[in-house]
């Protein structure tokens, strides 16, 4: 699948591109976790990227999907999903990444889950 494709499929599924957005937090948490030295601009990096996350997953009671049903999905599954992403916000401003990583974990298995949709497995 293209990129082109992705983003062509996540505009009629607004689930595609939340699960797209929370797997590159994962993984940059995965990335800190594993950091013996720069740990500070690691964590620096993750805090910022984390609340662009949030923020993202803030404006979606406010995009357009056609689809009622859809919709109905989304705005159910969203404060859900937020929660998560601010439990692990709150875990990397007290320094610990792997509680954050599992957080981050927390909000993919939920968008996964309510999306009704297949993804691939990530750690």
């Amino acid at each position: 699948m293209k990129l082109s494709d992705l983003f062509e499929y996540s505009s009629a599924n607004p689930f595609v591109g939340i699960v797209s957005a929370i797997d590159l937090r994962v993984r940059e948490a995965g990335a800190a976790a594993h950091a013996s030295s720069h740990t500070s601009i690691f964590i620096s990096s993750l805090k910022s990227q984390v609340q662009t996350l949030l923020k993202f997953l803030q404006s979606g009671k406010d995009w357009n999907v056609p689809e009622q049903k859809l919709r109905s999905q989304l705005h159910a599954a969203l404060p859900e999903i937020m929660k998560h992403v601010s439990a692990a916000l709150v875990s990397i401003a007290s320094g610990s990444i792997k509680s954050a990583h599992d957080h981050l974990m927390s909000a993919r298995k939920t968008a996964v889950k309510r999306s009704h949709l297949t993804f691939g497995d990530i750690e």
